[in-house]
């Protein structure tokens, strides 16, 4: 079931400055739309890409044929999305190329004789995001809700067993780190809450923290504080991974290296 949870107002991991966590070493290598310090404009953050976005030009794209087109076919489906009596209408072919539920529930055992299926449990316009990318390869977040957009959409991708869209979305989370300078304190866990453990975004999430690591979290009376917005799960992986990896502390895994918040199958070429 998708979580409607938000992040609440919970403090900021920070490299030096309370409240922010810097990135200006960063350099932004997309074009987006909008005004990026706006925290209402709207990121659209194309996929497959050559930069911090993590390019799979190596593997086949599933939406597209042997000619590079996108396979929309004749066959059309309609998805019904949370409570709205106006459903969606996609293209049979492209909806089942990049989502196990949705070939299953359409091709398989599972499928639909009408072709209509309903998602009683996930939000409108998650949806609408997902079915952009299907069409456009691209992924779109209100740059002040980024981030909490990009975890349900995670959860949605995780649900519907699409992990094109997922690595989509994760290449997405690795640029917006390129142009925004906080990182919601609560986020990860959310992410711990909502996503199985395997999840890449969880691995994000931990990175974060553990890069972004600081004295200044234990000063004074800040214990309370901090439970308060990690589960004891998180802070073991975190305290784990800054003992296996203590070189990680002020590094930006995410910059060096975003293909490892990527999942591919054995055999697939990996980002460049």
């Amino acid at each position: 079931m998708a979580s409607h949870a938000s992040t609440g107002s919970g403090p900021r991991v920070s490299f030096n400055v309370p409240g922010y966590f810097n990135t200006s070493l960063a350099t932004p290598t997309r074009t987006l739309m909008g005004n990026a310090s706006s925290p209402d404009s709207k990121q659209t953050l194309n996929e497959p890409s050559t930069s911090t976005a993590a390019s799979h030009a190596n593997s086949p794209d599933p939406r597209k044929n042997a000619k590079g087109f996108l396979k929309v076919g004749k066959k059309m489906v309609t998805i019904y999305v949370g409570d709205d009596v106006e459903p969606f209408t996609v293209h049979h072919d492209l909806i089942t190329a990049t989502s196990d539920f949705f070939s299953k529930a359409l091709n398989d055992e599972f499928k639909e004789r009408n072709g209509e299926l309903r998602l009683p449990d996930h939000q409108t316009d998650h949806f609408a995001a997902y079915i952009q990318w299907l069409y456009e390869g691209r992924v779109e977040a209100e740059a002040g809700t980024a981030y909490r957009t990009f975890l349900q959409l995670t959860v949605l991708g995780t649900y519907l067993r699409d992990r094109h869209f997922r690595n989509a979305v994760m290449s997405a989370m690795c640029h917006q780190m390129t142009i925004r300078k906080s990182w919601p304190g609560g986020l990860g866990n959310l992410a711990y809450k909502e996503l199985p453990a395997s999840s890449p975004f969880r691995k994000f999430c931990v990175d974060v923290w553990a890069c972004g690591s600081s004295a200044w979290w234990f000063d004074g009376n800040r214990k309370q504080e901090m439970l308060s917005i990690a589960t004891p799960e998180f802070w073991f992986d975190i305290v784990a991974d800054l003992v296996r990896h203590p070189e990680k502390r002020g590094q930006r895994p995410w910059l060096m290296y975003p293909c490892q918040y990527h999942e591919h199958v054995e055999g697939e070429a990996k980002c460049p």
